[in-house]
């Protein structure tokens, strides 16, 4: 799915840890947000915003992404398609 996703790709491709996206984009999801409202039993117009720790303690057992040591950068652990700028 990641190489069907522009945003996603795109992040990965300009981010300051080049090939990984910060935790806050994957929180930002709307997915994420209903999935978190849902665990919590809120609407999501009333959900705060998703912990990011929530998040990485999620993902830490992922076979398809790893977290940084630090918790902050997320990334995929097979290779993807970077996009290739035309400029």
């Amino acid at each position: 799915n990641l190489e069907n996703d522009a945003f996603l790709l795109d992040q990965l491709n300009r981010s300051e840890h080049l090939g990984a996206v910060p935790i806050q984009i994957i929180c930002s999801f709307p997915k994420v947000r209903h999935l978190h409202a849902y665990a919590r039993n809120l609407s999501v117009s009333i959900a705060p915003n998703v912990d990011p720790q929530l998040v990485r303690i999620a993902l830490d057992a992922s076979d398809i992404v790893t977290v940084s040591e630090d918790g902050f950068w997320i990334s995929p652990k097979r290779p993807y398609h970077r996009l290739v700028s035309d400029a």
